[in-house]
């Protein structure tokens, strides 16, 4: 404020300008004068200047200054405003440490979360390890009672070993004086087994082959389904199911007389139908001869042959064509015949002489002898109920391709061609024969 004082007083400096044009001067010293006083002057200015700009800044402050000590008057004489202000104040500070005290609850409660947290993963981990400790002492007391057991059986195996020390000797002379009559009964039993297994497959005869039957036209479902049989429609079925003969391997066996008795019952709507070809039919069918079947029932009529006083120019060729099924169904009821009456059994003894390694399972014979059978087709053609070699060699080529075809495509390069000739050859026991021609096949074809 002082300074602001004595700059007021103080009194302004003018310059007077005292050229206002230029003067030739040709004296150096007066021309080096004038440019001081030139100098000077523009020094000058510039201090006015800056003096001014402070001048005008310092009554700013104590304008400033001015409403801060009117303010403070005010407070001063406003002791009303000044109890509100302290009021406000010390609210505000208390409000401030209800709010630190706050935080510090606050700090110690998290603090306490973690705490107890890091105890519960503590408790977890040692609940944990507990857990394994008992599976741990489980597993020892287990193997403990194991080796009890063990120590046991131990004690038992060498009570039997001593005791059996003792027998060895006199089950030694028994079993030499019965080796002779025990391996005649054991050849007695495999003999009779094989017999067994051969009529069991025999009475069971080949599964159905449906997509042969398909392929032939002949619309099959399942081997229930009589109506397949030339003649035979839903009720006869229906009947003739009711009356025991379900299946066609049952119709291939069931008399004529038994089944016009069956229709005689059923009633007058029955006895028209004429069964004389239906056990024929049925017969082809159980042997998948589809092809065989489809030319029979072409030439049939409501499931009879024609009568032959009625035929006409062309019934020549028909008559031929039953003439032929009859003779191929004669000799497919042959050969079964003979393989249901065939009483020969695989000579093992034989079978090894020619140099076969065949191996005997009860009543089934081993085919992997027959060149071209390998294990698993092997049990394949067991799984389908052909257990012997008299089986094997009457069941047709086209059911044993079905057989691989449902086995899936590992089996596609099995050939079944020369399977029926060696399997035949096996059950008639002429093994030096079908060890030189299995010599001559390569993987069992020709």
């Amino acid at each position: 404020m002082s300074k602001v004082s004595e700059l007021e007083a103080k009194a302004p400096e003018t310059v007077e300008k005292v050229i206002e044009k230029r003067v030739e001067v040709d004296n150096p010293e007066h021309l080096s004068r004038i440019s001081k006083l030139e100098k000077d002057n523009a020094e000058l200015n510039a201090n006015a200047t800056d003096y001014q700009n402070q001048i005008e800044k310092l009554k700013k402050e104590n304008q400033y200054l001015e409403g801060l000590q009117e303010k403070l008057t005010d407070l001063e004489n406003d002791e009303s405003k000044q109890l509100a202000l302290i009021s406000r104040l010390e609210k505000e500070n208390k409000e401030l440490a209800d709010l630190k005290a706050q935080q510090a609850r606050f700090d110690a409660q998290e603090e306490k979360v973690a705490k107890l947290e890091k105890e519960n993963k503590e408790l977890a981990d040692l609940k944990a390890q507990q857990a394994k400790f008992a599976a741990q002492e489980e597993k020892i007391a287990r193997l403990e009672a194991e080796n009890t057991k063990l120590a046991d059986l131990q004690s038992d195996l060498s009570r039997l070993q001593n005791e059996n020390a003792q027998h060895l000797s006199l089950i030694g002379k028994i079993e030499q004086e019965k080796s002779q009559t025990e391996e005649e009964k054991n050849k007695a039993t495999q003999k009779l087994a094989d017999l067994e297994g051969k009529l069991t497959s025999l009475k069971r005869g080949a599964s159905l082959d449906l997509v042969a039957a398909k392929a032939a036209g002949i619309e099959i479902r399942d081997e229930n389904d009589l109506t397949a049989i030339e003649g035979i429609g839903p009720k006869i079925k229906e009947l003739l199911q009711s009356n025991g003969i379900k299946s066609l391997k049952d119709l291939s066996e069931a008399d004529t007389t038994d089944i016009q008795n069956i229709l005689n019952k059923g009633g007058t709507k029955f006895q028209m139908a004429n069964p004389s070809t239906w056990a024929d039919q049925a017969s082809l069918a159980c042997n998948n001869r589809w092809a065989a079947l489809k030319s029979l029932q072409d030439v049939l009529d409501g499931g009879v042959y024609p009568d032959a006083s009625k035929t006409t120019a062309n019934s020549s060729s028909d008559s031929a064509k039953i003439q032929q099924l009859q003779a191929e169904l004669k000799k497919y009821q042959d050969k079964e015949q003979r393989s249901q009456s065939a009483a020969s059994v695989a000579d093992v003894d034989k079978a090894k002489a020619a140099g076969f390694m065949m191996r005997l399972k009860g009543n089934q014979d081993d085919f992997t002898v027959i060149e071209g059978i390998g294990p698993k087709i092997n049990e394949l053609i067991h799984a389908e109920g052909i257990h012997t070699f008299a089986a094997l060699a009457s069941t047709e080529q086209s059911v044993i391709q079905s057989i691989l075809d449902k086995a899936g495509p590992s089996f596609a390069l099995a050939d079944p061609g020369t399977w029926s000739a060696q399997s035949e050859l096996a059950a008639n026991n002429e093994w030096e024969k079908l060890k030189k021609w299995q010599d001559e096949l390569d993987g069992g074809k020709s």
